[in-house]
């Protein structure tokens, strides 16, 4: 892994971690409207984070990580169809 993939991987990671800040809003003292701003801002920041993450993997890596998440989150088995 050369190192602007690993910048775009620790771009991604980050991204989430941005996200999940999302969930510490209805903790803090702002008024609603604010959350609801910052809420935007803070999804927004980790939008452009994730794609500049993506961007910087290159496509041959994206596509290993995708599979690799379509493989964990399969549903069932297709060798082995349910009989009636």
């Amino acid at each position: 892994m050369t190192g602007r993939q690993r910048c775009g991987l620790g771009l991604i990671i980050t991204s989430f971690i941005i996200w999940a800040c999302i969930l510490l809003l209805p903790f803090t003292e702002l008024a609603g409207a604010e959350q609801v701003m910052w809420g935007g801002v803070i999804y927004g920041i980790s939008y452009g984070v994730f794609f500049l993450g993506i961007v910087l993997l290159g496509k041959e890596m994206w596509a290993k990580i995708k599979a690799g998440t379509r493989r964990i989150f399969r549903r069932g088995s297709k060798q082995n169809p349910p009989q009636s």
